[in-house]
Protein backbone atom coordinates (compact mmCIF):
# COMPACT_ATOMS: atom_id res chain seq x y z
CA UNK A 1 0.00 0.00 0.00
CA UNK A 2 1.26 3.42 -0.82
CA UNK A 3 0.37 5.28 1.78
CA UNK A 4 1.72 2.44 4.43
CA UNK A 5 5.39 2.68 2.59
CA UNK A 6 5.61 6.50 2.22
CA UNK A 7 4.49 6.80 5.91
CA UNK A 8 7.05 3.94 6.91
CA UNK A 9 9.68 6.17 5.32
CA UNK A 10 8.80 9.18 7.28
CA UNK A 11 8.73 7.44 10.27
CA UNK A 12 11.92 6.06 9.59
CA UNK A 13 13.13 9.91 8.97
CA UNK A 14 11.87 10.54 12.08
CA UNK A 15 14.42 7.70 14.21
CA UNK A 16 16.94 8.82 12.06
CA UNK A 17 16.87 12.73 12.91
CA UNK A 18 16.45 11.27 16.82
CA UNK A 19 19.54 9.19 16.53
CA UNK A 20 21.12 12.51 15.67
CA UNK A 21 24.43 13.31 17.96
CA UNK A 22 24.58 16.75 19.19
CA UNK A 23 27.42 18.47 21.00
CA UNK A 24 27.00 19.84 24.23
CA UNK A 25 23.30 20.86 23.44
CA UNK A 26 23.52 22.70 19.99
CA UNK A 27 21.25 21.34 17.79
CA UNK A 28 18.94 19.65 20.11
CA UNK A 29 16.00 22.06 19.35
CA UNK A 30 16.42 21.42 15.52
CA UNK A 31 16.55 17.79 15.84
CA UNK A 32 13.12 17.53 17.77
CA UNK A 33 11.57 19.64 14.91
CA UNK A 34 12.77 17.88 12.25
CA UNK A 35 11.57 14.25 14.02
CA UNK A 36 8.29 15.99 15.00
CA UNK A 37 7.96 17.34 11.61
CA UNK A 38 8.44 13.62 9.92
CA UNK A 39 6.22 11.73 12.65
CA UNK A 40 3.70 14.39 11.70
CA UNK A 41 3.96 13.45 7.86
CA UNK A 42 3.85 9.69 8.61
CA UNK A 43 0.87 9.96 10.19
CA UNK A 44 -0.96 12.04 7.77
CA UNK A 45 0.10 9.64 5.57
CA UNK A 46 -1.44 6.82 7.50
CA UNK A 47 -4.28 8.51 7.56
CA UNK A 48 -4.73 9.05 4.12
CA UNK A 49 -4.61 4.85 3.54
CA UNK A 50 -7.31 4.64 6.25
CA UNK A 51 -4.60 3.16 8.76
CA UNK A 52 -5.51 4.74 11.30
CA UNK A 53 -3.78 2.95 14.34
CA UNK A 54 -0.49 3.87 12.75
CA UNK A 55 -1.60 7.27 11.88
CA UNK A 56 -2.55 7.67 15.58
CA UNK A 57 0.78 6.37 17.35
CA UNK A 58 2.54 8.59 14.62
CA UNK A 59 1.13 11.75 16.20
CA UNK A 60 1.43 10.32 19.23
CA UNK A 61 5.19 9.87 18.39
CA UNK A 62 5.00 13.74 17.08
CA UNK A 63 3.86 14.70 20.30
CA UNK A 64 6.39 13.14 22.69
CA UNK A 65 8.68 15.08 20.01
CA UNK A 66 7.53 18.19 20.60
CA UNK A 67 7.35 18.01 24.32
CA UNK A 68 11.09 16.77 23.99
CA UNK A 69 12.17 20.13 22.17
CA UNK A 70 10.18 22.38 24.64
CA UNK A 71 8.75 25.70 24.47
CA UNK A 72 5.89 23.74 21.81
CA UNK A 73 3.05 23.48 24.19
CA UNK A 74 0.25 24.60 20.87
CA UNK A 75 1.88 21.69 18.79
CA UNK A 76 2.10 18.93 21.19
CA UNK A 77 -2.00 20.08 21.58
CA UNK A 78 -2.44 19.67 17.79
CA UNK A 79 -0.70 16.47 17.83
CA UNK A 80 -2.41 15.08 20.58
CA UNK A 81 -6.52 16.09 19.05
CA UNK A 82 -4.73 14.67 15.91
CA UNK A 83 -3.90 11.05 17.44
CA UNK A 84 -7.06 11.19 18.96
CA UNK A 85 -8.91 11.96 16.30
CA UNK A 86 -7.31 8.87 14.43
CA UNK A 87 -8.04 6.39 17.02
CA UNK A 88 -11.21 7.75 17.20
CA UNK A 89 -12.03 5.06 13.97
CA UNK A 90 -10.31 2.43 15.50
CA UNK A 91 -9.68 2.45 19.35
CA UNK A 92 -12.13 4.53 21.58
CA UNK A 93 -9.68 3.87 24.95
CA UNK A 94 -6.63 5.24 23.26
CA UNK A 95 -8.86 8.58 21.57
CA UNK A 96 -10.13 9.47 25.18
CA UNK A 97 -6.37 9.07 26.30
CA UNK A 98 -5.37 11.77 23.77
CA UNK A 99 -8.14 13.87 24.19
CA UNK A 100 -7.25 14.03 27.86
CA UNK A 101 -3.54 15.09 27.75
CA UNK A 102 -4.76 17.69 25.34
CA UNK A 103 -7.78 18.50 28.09
CA UNK A 104 -4.88 18.32 30.74
CA UNK A 105 -2.83 21.10 28.80
CA UNK A 106 -5.65 23.41 27.35
CA UNK A 107 -6.72 23.94 30.96
CA UNK A 108 -3.59 24.93 32.22
CA UNK A 109 -3.80 27.59 29.49
CA UNK A 110 -6.84 28.76 30.44
CA UNK A 111 -8.46 27.21 27.65
CA UNK A 112 -11.32 26.09 29.23
CA UNK A 113 -13.96 26.24 25.65
CA UNK A 114 -11.22 23.82 23.97
CA UNK A 115 -11.35 21.55 27.00
CA UNK A 116 -15.20 21.25 26.73
CA UNK A 117 -14.76 20.93 23.24
CA UNK A 118 -12.93 17.72 23.94
CA UNK A 119 -14.70 16.34 26.62
CA UNK A 120 -17.93 16.61 25.03
CA UNK A 121 -15.76 14.55 22.18
CA UNK A 122 -15.12 12.01 25.11
CA UNK A 123 -18.44 12.16 26.03
CA UNK A 124 -20.11 11.42 22.65
CA UNK A 125 -17.04 8.05 21.59
CA UNK A 126 -18.59 6.93 25.19
CA UNK A 127 -22.39 7.14 23.79
CA UNK A 128 -21.43 5.33 20.47
CA UNK A 129 -19.33 2.61 22.43
CA UNK A 130 -22.54 2.00 24.63
CA UNK A 131 -20.95 2.99 27.86
CA UNK A 132 -23.59 5.82 29.49
CA UNK A 133 -21.96 5.82 32.91
CA UNK A 134 -18.53 7.22 30.93
CA UNK A 135 -20.66 9.38 28.93
CA UNK A 136 -22.23 10.89 31.31
CA UNK A 137 -19.11 11.86 33.00
CA UNK A 138 -17.88 13.41 30.59
CA UNK A 139 -20.77 15.52 29.49
CA UNK A 140 -21.10 16.78 33.10
CA UNK A 141 -17.15 17.60 33.21
CA UNK A 142 -17.86 19.57 29.51
CA UNK A 143 -21.12 20.99 31.25
CA UNK A 144 -18.60 22.28 33.77
CA UNK A 145 -15.58 23.24 31.38
CA UNK A 146 -18.02 25.14 29.27
CA UNK A 147 -19.82 27.30 32.29
CA UNK A 148 -15.98 28.25 32.86
CA UNK A 149 -15.80 29.63 29.14
CA UNK A 150 -19.70 32.02 29.93
CA UNK A 151 -20.93 29.71 27.60
CA UNK A 152 -24.16 28.63 29.35
CA UNK A 153 -26.08 27.27 25.93
CA UNK A 154 -23.51 25.00 25.68
CA UNK A 155 -23.41 23.99 29.04
CA UNK A 156 -26.92 23.13 28.95
CA UNK A 157 -26.83 21.08 26.30
CA UNK A 158 -24.66 18.86 27.32
CA UNK A 159 -26.39 18.81 30.85
CA UNK A 160 -29.49 18.10 29.41
CA UNK A 161 -27.33 14.41 27.92
CA UNK A 162 -26.68 13.88 31.60
CA UNK A 163 -30.55 13.94 32.42
CA UNK A 164 -31.05 11.70 29.88
CA UNK A 165 -28.33 8.98 30.68
CA UNK A 166 -29.33 9.63 34.34
CA UNK A 167 -32.86 8.93 33.74
CA UNK A 168 -32.29 5.83 31.33
CA UNK A 169 -29.99 4.55 34.31
CA UNK A 170 -32.56 4.99 36.80
CA UNK A 171 -31.07 8.04 38.71
CA UNK A 172 -34.52 9.87 37.80
CA UNK A 173 -34.16 12.49 40.89
CA UNK A 174 -31.07 13.50 38.96
CA UNK A 175 -32.84 13.88 35.66
CA UNK A 176 -35.67 15.63 37.52
CA UNK A 177 -33.09 18.34 39.01
CA UNK A 178 -31.75 19.30 35.77
CA UNK A 179 -34.74 19.36 33.57
CA UNK A 180 -36.19 21.62 35.81
CA UNK A 181 -32.96 24.14 36.64
CA UNK A 182 -33.11 24.46 32.89
CA UNK A 183 -36.50 24.79 32.44
CA UNK A 184 -36.18 27.50 35.34
CA UNK A 185 -33.48 29.63 33.81
CA UNK A 186 -35.34 29.36 30.31
CA UNK A 187 -38.39 31.81 31.67
CA UNK A 188 -35.35 34.45 32.47
CA UNK A 189 -35.49 35.37 28.81
CA UNK A 190 -38.21 35.98 26.11
CA UNK A 191 -36.60 33.23 23.53
CA UNK A 192 -36.13 30.80 26.01
CA UNK A 193 -39.71 30.69 28.13
CA UNK A 194 -40.96 29.32 24.86
CA UNK A 195 -39.08 25.87 25.58
CA UNK A 196 -39.32 25.91 29.56
CA UNK A 197 -42.57 23.97 29.08
CA UNK A 198 -40.67 21.38 27.52
CA UNK A 199 -38.53 21.04 30.08
CA UNK A 200 -40.91 21.09 32.87
CA UNK A 201 -42.49 18.50 30.99
CA UNK A 202 -39.52 16.51 30.58
CA UNK A 203 -39.56 16.81 34.67
CA UNK A 204 -42.88 15.62 34.84
CA UNK A 205 -42.38 12.39 32.82
CA UNK A 206 -39.49 11.69 35.02
CA UNK A 207 -42.04 11.82 38.31
CA UNK A 208 -44.39 9.42 36.22
CA UNK A 209 -41.95 6.92 35.96
CA UNK A 210 -40.64 6.98 39.15
CA UNK A 211 -44.23 5.85 40.45
CA UNK A 212 -44.68 8.84 42.56
CA UNK A 213 -47.78 10.38 42.00
CA UNK A 214 -47.80 13.22 45.04
CA UNK A 215 -44.54 14.50 43.93
CA UNK A 216 -46.07 14.32 40.06
CA UNK A 217 -48.91 16.59 41.27
CA UNK A 218 -46.90 18.82 43.16
CA UNK A 219 -44.61 19.46 40.21
CA UNK A 220 -47.55 20.60 38.57
CA UNK A 221 -48.57 23.11 40.77
CA UNK A 222 -45.09 24.22 41.24
CA UNK A 223 -44.91 24.82 36.95
CA UNK A 224 -47.63 26.15 36.65
CA UNK A 225 -46.86 29.26 39.59
CA UNK A 226 -43.58 29.50 37.86
CA UNK A 227 -44.67 29.77 34.02
CA UNK A 228 -48.37 31.14 33.41
CA UNK A 229 -48.60 29.66 29.79
CA UNK A 230 -47.83 26.01 30.91
CA UNK A 231 -51.04 25.34 32.63
CA UNK A 232 -52.52 25.76 29.68
CA UNK A 233 -50.56 23.68 27.32
CA UNK A 234 -51.09 20.91 25.90
CA UNK A 235 -48.14 19.50 27.97
CA UNK A 236 -49.24 20.42 31.29
CA UNK A 237 -53.31 19.23 30.62
CA UNK A 238 -51.97 15.64 29.37
CA UNK A 239 -49.72 15.48 32.38
CA UNK A 240 -52.71 16.02 35.02
CA UNK A 241 -54.85 13.23 32.73
CA UNK A 242 -51.65 10.63 33.34
CA UNK A 243 -51.55 11.57 36.87
CA UNK A 244 -55.37 10.83 37.55
CA UNK A 245 -54.91 7.39 35.09
CA UNK A 246 -51.76 6.39 37.55
CA UNK A 247 -54.04 7.24 40.59
CA UNK A 248 -56.94 5.34 39.20
CA UNK A 249 -55.15 2.18 38.44
CA UNK A 250 -55.97 2.62 35.19
CA UNK A 251 -53.67 1.38 32.16
CA UNK A 252 -56.16 1.37 29.24
CA UNK A 253 -56.71 5.23 30.07
CA UNK A 254 -53.28 5.65 30.29
CA UNK A 255 -52.35 3.94 26.98
CA UNK A 256 -55.50 5.86 25.26
CA UNK A 257 -54.59 9.17 26.54
CA UNK A 258 -50.48 8.48 25.26
CA UNK A 259 -51.84 7.36 22.06
CA UNK A 260 -54.26 10.76 21.85
CA UNK A 261 -51.22 13.01 22.40
CA UNK A 262 -48.58 10.93 19.89
CA UNK A 263 -51.58 11.74 17.40
CA UNK A 264 -50.71 15.25 17.75
CA UNK A 265 -47.57 15.65 18.95
CA UNK A 266 -45.05 12.39 18.11
CA UNK A 267 -43.82 11.08 21.37
CA UNK A 268 -39.99 10.68 20.60
CA UNK A 269 -38.31 7.05 21.82
CA UNK A 270 -37.21 8.83 25.48
CA UNK A 271 -40.46 10.34 26.10
CA UNK A 272 -42.07 7.24 25.03
CA UNK A 273 -39.65 4.97 27.51
CA UNK A 274 -40.62 7.46 30.83
CA UNK A 275 -44.38 6.51 29.61
CA UNK A 276 -43.66 2.91 29.57
CA UNK A 277 -41.98 3.14 33.31
CA UNK A 278 -45.02 4.91 34.56
CA UNK A 279 -47.50 2.28 32.91
CA UNK A 280 -45.61 -0.48 34.49
CA UNK A 281 -46.29 0.87 37.79
CA UNK A 282 -49.96 0.95 37.12
CA UNK A 283 -50.02 -2.82 36.34
CA UNK A 284 -47.80 -3.23 39.52
CA UNK A 285 -50.18 -1.69 41.53
CA UNK A 286 -53.27 -3.47 39.99
CA UNK A 287 -51.49 -6.57 40.55
CA UNK A 288 -50.88 -6.06 44.21
CA UNK A 289 -54.17 -4.84 44.95
CA UNK A 290 -56.24 -8.16 43.51
CA UNK A 291 -57.42 -10.11 45.89
CA UNK A 292 -55.80 -13.30 47.08
CA UNK A 293 -58.30 -16.38 46.64
CA UNK A 294 -55.65 -19.44 47.16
Amino acid sequence: MAGSSKGDAFIAEAHKALNRTTIFGFGKAQKYDDAAEAFLKAGNAYKLANLWQSSGDAFLKASEAWQERGDSQSEIINSLVEAGNAFKKISPIDAVKAFERAIAMYNDNGRFGMSARYYKEIGEIFETDHNQDAACAAFEKAAEMFEHDNKKSNANTCLLKVATFASERGDLSKAIGIFESIGKESLSSRLGAYSAKNYFFQSLLCCLAGGDNVQVNKKIEEYKNLDYSFGSSRECEFSVRLLKACEEYNADEFSELCADFDRITPLDPWKTSMLLKAKKFISEMSAADEPDFT
